[in-house]
């Protein structure tokens, strides 16, 4: 019989946008106390610019996984989703993530 093969349990927290600045200080202090992802929710009618404050969360962080919590196809058109994510990408190597669902903001 073989053993099982086990992954880590990663731990993750969502905030919502609502000013730049305070969305930065809360993700870095979601990564300080060992977080390992940070989702930050989309809404282009409720909360400031999600791909915004994940670029300014990328570069001030080091090690957590970041990624929009979820980003709609019907307000958000794909490419321009696409876009953003591999932007960050490249701001963040092998940190990011992309969710994509439907909602209603």
């Amino acid at each position: 019989m073989s053993a099982a093969k086990t992954s880590p349990i990663r731990f993750g927290v969502n905030f919502l946008p609502n000013a730049p600045a305070e969305t930065l200080r809360w993700v870095q202090v979601a990564e300080e106390v060992g977080f390992d992802i940070v989702g930050i929710a989309d809404s282009q009618s409720l909360y400031r610019d999600v791909y915004m404050c994940l670029s300014w969360c990328a570069v001030e962080t080091h090690r957590v996984r970041l990624g929009p919590r979820v980003i709609n196809p019907l307000t958000r058109h794909p490419a321009i989703a696409a876009s953003a994510a591999a932007t960050l990408e490249e701001m963040a190597p092998g940190r990011t993530m992309l969710g994509i669902g439907t909602g209603r903001s």
